[in-house]
């Protein structure tokens, strides 16, 4: 099954008052799965832990990327590995290849995965989509957009990867081999 990139804005979430919407020609079923389930999961805690939704059902979440938690799981096991903080990417990475993970998606929560507002593949697609047509200076802002303007026209301009290295809140869904 492919997996369609993916940006979702987490009802109840800190600051959020948006429903969640699926990407331009997306259907809400191909979103709300991966690998080889087809069946949604529960919406259970989906504002403080809204990456479920984009998770096979059953999936264990992990928010500790250090010690044996990853590699005790039997095989096949859907896991998800939470963290935040600078170098999330590459600790979640290295938490992976030494759990023996296959990884399936790399998800960029923001602000945090404590308190998630935005969560989007780590995807070119859907990195480009979040900054040209979700990022945008709070209405009511009036000192602050002085500064807030040019730094979101620079974000804009920088390479898409930036934004998962420099996001503290990521997200890693894989399965144990």
């Amino acid at each position: 099954m492919k997996v369609v990139p993916f940006l979702l804005r987490v009802p109840g979430g800190a600051g959020s008052t948006f429903p969640e919407t699926t990407p331009p020609g997306a259907s809400a079923p191909a979103a709300l799965s991966l690998g080889t389930s087809s069946a949604p999961v529960e919406r259970h805690g989906l504002a403080s832990a809204p990456w479920l939704a984009l998770c096979p059902p059953g999936a264990v979440e992990v928010s500790s990327v250090r010690g044996p938690a990853v590699r005790s799981l039997p095989r096949g096991t859907a896991v998800v590995l939470t963290c935040d903080g600078p170098s999330s990417r590459r600790l979640l990475r290295r938490a992976a290849r030494r759990g023996g993970l296959r990884i399936e998606r790399e998800l960029i929560v923001l602000p945090s995965t404590s308190r998630p507002v935005v969560v989007l593949d780590d995807e070119e697609s859907a990195v480009r989509h979040f900054w040209s047509s979700y990022a945008t200076v709070p209405p009511g802002m009036a000192r602050g957009s002085v500064l807030a303007s040019p730094l979101l026209s620079l974000a804009r301009l920088m390479p898409w990867r930036w934004t998962g290295a420099l996001a503290p809140g990521r997200v890693l869904v894989g399965s144990r081999r």
